[in-house]
Order: structure tokens, then C-alpha cells, then sequence
């Protein structure tokens, strides 16, 4: 080979190095902006909460039928009274949402119920209930506001719950069972990512128990408040998630297509060696075992050689005489020889080489 020859095969090598590093490190590159992109991406799209902190208080009076012992129309609250003189409760329940912050989009509902229960005392199991829709269901936003209030007042008739509970109790006479009338105020609160539902909603109680068929009772106030912080899924409306997906995807695409370059610019670029080397092992490792390779230089002289054009038509010959497939690679490792001998002056030759 010539010297100039040589010069030109070594200065297409080292292009050929050069261009295949400078699209690894392009690949690379790519690589890491989609990466870097995608955890954009889900940051940006998982789902977001707000913490809330929320409080309630019922305020209440009890309001008597006209006597001659209590000068005030009402009496105040945490006192024992007489049942028989109770004419109505008045009661204001009021309850509150903070988030701390302000233009968090979320949406609220509520309603306040009467739940009236009987309950015999030494089982503690139900006996009847029953409820009854004291204020229906009202949904409310925040309207990006950093809280939320809900103030209702309402007044209970005490006498219709407890007058139809006594008829109950003496119609079957009934002993030794406790009867209350517990008045709900149900809160759902949701993010703007959510829909109504019992599984996603935030549901929160505020109750007012109040005793039945007692001659004095007392009113209690219950709650179901988390004393630490709760929270809601929230949506950054600002922002479209397809937005985010864009980049990514584009990074994709790109790397995808510069890898296909790297793929094609390889295959294109291959030299005559690669090219024979990729040959020789796809016949050898589809066909190793018709072939038995030899070190020895084969005597051509003797016989009356025959080129055949493809190694297929080297297998056909083979099952028809059944005789080995001969393989012979010379010393520089750019050419090999497969041969079937033959009894009679013919020798069968298939070659390829660096050529």
C-alpha cells in the first residue's frame, strides 16, 4: 500500500472518530436536557397541597315558655334545664377555614342536619333514628381568599323532636334507653383539582347533642376538627400542564433522531475490514455447524476450482455431496476461503475478503 494511501486511510479514521465524539456528546447532551425536562415536568404536574387550619364554636340559647319563675325569655348556655320548660334552641353555629395565603382556588359545601336516636343503655345499639334536613346543602368558594366563613343560625323545635320520641317510647314501653337529638353541621371542603365525592372531600362535623325524654338535661358540643393542620389538593391554574410536557418531548424526539444519525453516519462510514468482519460473522455464527475451520494452507493445485456465487448455493452443494464446508482465513485476516472438496478434480470455493 501505498505511502499516500496509508495517509489518506489514517486521516478518514481520525475524521471519522471525531464526527461519531461529536455526536455521543450532542446524544449526551440531549439526554440531560430531557432528563432536566421531564422532572419539570412531574414537579410541576404532581399534585400540589395547602395546608388549613380550621375552628369552630356554637353559640346557643334556650329560649322558655312563658312561667312565673324565670324573669328572662332565655337561659344562657352551659346550664341544666328543664326540659318542660323549653320552647325552642336558638343556635348559630359558625366555623372558619384558613390556608395562610391567599389566591388558593378552592371550592367548599355544606348543610346541617337533625339526627334523633334511641339507643337502649345496655347494648348501646339503635333502637330508631330517623333525620331531618334542617338547612339543605349550600356550595361556596374561595374566590382566591386566604379563608372562609360559614355562619348559620337556626332554630330547633325541641318539643317536636322530644314530644314524638316520648310517643315512641311510651307506645312500646320502653325502659332503660337514652335518646338524644344531635344537630350536624357537615363541612366538605375540596381542592380545585377535585370533584365532589365522599372519597376526596374534606369532611368535617360540628355537632350540638342534645338529650330527649329527660326531665333536665344539658347541651353538649361536640367536634371532629384535626387539631393539627389538614390539607387539599390544589391546582396552579396559571400554568397547562401540556405546556410542560412539550419540552420534554421535543428533547426526546431530537435524541431520538440524533442517535438515528449516529446509526446511519456508522453504518455508511463503515470501512471495508468492518464491513468484511460484519459478513464473515454472520456466516459463521448462523452456520457454524456445517463449517469446520482449518489452519492449513489447502492445495488449489490439484484440483479444478469452481467459484460459487453465494453461500447458500455452498450449503446446497454440501447436502448434496455431503461433504464439510472447509473454512480458510489468510494470514492478514482481510480474506477467507470456504471449500468443499470433492473425490473427482473439482473444488468447490466461496470467498470473501476485504475487497
Amino acid at each position: 500500500m501505498r505511502k499516500d494511501e496509508v495517509n489518506k486511510m489514517f486521516k478518514d479514521s481520525a475524521r471519522k472518530k471525531s464526527i461519531i465524539t461529536i455526536y455521543i456528546c450532542v446524544i449526551v447532551l440531549l439526554t440531560l436536557i430531557f432528563i432536566y425536562f421531564t422532572g419539570i415536568f412531574f414537579s410541576k404536574t404532581k399534585n400540589k397541597y395547602v395546608e388549613y387550619v380550621e375552628n369552630s364554636n356554637i353559640d346557643y340559647k334556650v329560649y322558655l315558655k312563658e312561667n312565673e319563675f324565670f324573669d328572662k325569655k332565655y337561659a344562657e348556655n352551659e346550664r341544666q334545664y328543664i326540659a318542660s320548660l323549653i320552647d325552642y334552641i336558638d343556635a348559630n353555629f359558625n366555623y372558619t377555614i384558613d390556608t395562610g395565603k391567599k389566591n388558593i382556588d378552592f371550592t367548599y359545601s355544606y348543610y346541617i342536619e337533625a339526627f334523633v336516636d334511641v339507643k337502649d343503655k345496655n347494648t348501646n345499639k339503635s333502637l330508631y333514628n330517623y333525620n331531618d334536613t334542617l338547612v339543605k346543602t349550600k356550595v361556596g368558594y374561595s374566590n382566591n381568599e386566604s379563608n372562609i366563613n360559614i355562619n348559620e343560625n337556626i332554630k330547633i323545635d325541641y318539643n317536636k323532636y322530644n314530644d314524638k320520641i316520648k310517643k315512641f317510647v311510651n307506645t312500646y314501653s320502653l325502659g332503660n334507653i337514652e335518646s338524644t337529638l344531635t344537630v350536624n353541621l357537615h363541612v366538605k371542603t375540596i381542592g380545585s383539582c377535585q370533584e365532589f365525592s365522599e372519597e376526596k372531600s374534606n369532611d368535617s362535623v360540628v355537632s350540638l347533642v342534645i338529650p330527649l325524654t329527660t326531665k333536665t338535661m344539658a347541651v353538649d358540643i361536640n367536634d371532629d376538627l384535626v387539631e393539627s393542620n389538614d390539607s387539599i389538593l390544589i391546582c396552579d391554574k396559571k400554568y397547562n400542564d401540556f405546556m410542560y410536557l412539550i419540552p420534554p418531548v421535543v428533547m426526546l424526539l431530537l435524541d431520538i433522531f440524533a442517535i438515528n444519525l449516529l446509526c446511519v453516519y456508522i453504518s455508511n462510514h463503515r470501512s471495508s475490514n468492518d464491513k468484511y468482519r460484519i459478513e464473515l460473522k454472520k456466516i459463521v455464527s448462523n452456520y457454524h455447524s456445517y463449517i469446520q475451520r482449518i489452519n492449513t494452507r489447502f492445495d488449489l493445485d490439484k484440483y479444478k476450482v469452481v467459484e460459487v456465487d453465494s453461500f447458500n448455493d455452498m450449503l446446497e452443494i454440501r447436502d448434496s455431496l455431503q461433504q464439510p464446508i472447509l473454512m480458510l482465513e489468510n494470514q492478514e485476516k482481510n480474506g477467507t476461503e470456504f471449500i468443499i472438496p470433492t473425490n473427482t478434480d473439482l473444488l468447490y470455493v466461496f470467498a470473501i475478503s476485504e475487497k
